[in-house]
């Protein structure tokens, strides 16, 4: 263990505050103790240096690999996606194909119903016409 401080200044100086030779020592001791665990080493720093390089490392690898499989996951979503909505837009088309030919179906009997009806009044217009005319008549006839 390296000492951080000078321990025979420090042993003198308590010795000059009062203390005795055996009880500076120990108390010299017991700081250097104390200092040495608590503080860390050029090999401890070196040690959690290559702890942190190779953390990286490992972060990176990992990184590339999360982003492989997430750009996967992308492209196999997109690929499902694309093939719904192609199923969806050729449903719908086959939807607006048959409500065309159900209202092409619907426009063509209201045409055929609409005819008839024109005709139908218009044989009874041509009928009430024909009566009033023959009403007009034997009232001249009669005159």
């Amino acid at each position: 263990m390296s000492t951080l401080f000078d321990t025979l200044r420090v042993t003198k100086d308590l010795q000059s505050s009062g203390f005795d030779t055996r009880q500076s020592e120990g108390i010299v001791a017991a700081l250097e103790i104390s200092l040495d665990s608590a503080v860390a080493t050029k090999a401890d720093i070196a040690a959690v240096r290559s702890e942190i390089a190779q953390l990286k490392t490992e972060l990176k690898a990992d990184n590339g690999t999360l982003r492989s499989e997430l750009k996967a996951e992308i492209d196999t979503l997109r690929t499902e996606l694309k093939a719904e909505i192609d199923t969806l837009r050729t449903e719908l088309k086959a939807e607006i194909d048959t409500l065309r030919t159900e209202l092409k179906a619907g426009t063509e009997t209201l045409r055929t119903e609409v005819k008839a009806e024109i005709h139908a009044q218009a044989n009874k217009t041509i009928l009430a016409v024909i009566a009033v005319a023959a009403v007009v008549l034997a009232a001249i006839k009669l005159l």
